[in-house]
């Protein structure tokens, strides 16, 4: 995927101020649902709550112990900048955010 153009689909911005965003490469391919499928992401259920494809997907990685879900803890994102107000967000290291 790297090196490659890619298609956004945006669906608007969250409340700090990132794109949220369907990524697709010019063959059709759906990053999105790549990175979740190969557990290098969790799906942000918070932007996308109705996306049954994400949500299939990331419990197949789950149960398969794919990527991150291959350890015993696994911690978001959102609830490590939860905890550290101060921190600055994370940014690129956040959930699937796509529709």
């Amino acid at each position: 995927m790297f090196g490659n153009e890619v298609i956004l689909q945006t669906h608007g911005r969250d409340k700090s101020g990132d794109t949220l965003a369907d990524v697709l490469l010019p063959d059709g391919t759906h990053v999105n649902h790549r990175l979740v499928k190969n557990g290098w992401c969790w799906w942000y259920r918070k932007y996308a709550p109705r996306n049954t494809e994400l949500a299939r997907l990331e419990q197949h990685a789950r149960e398969t112990k794919q990527g991150l879900w291959l350890g015993p803890t696994h911690i978001p994102a959102v609830a490590v900048e939860k905890e550290n107000p101060l921190r600055p967000p994370m940014g690129g290291g956040r959930g699937i955010d796509g529709n």
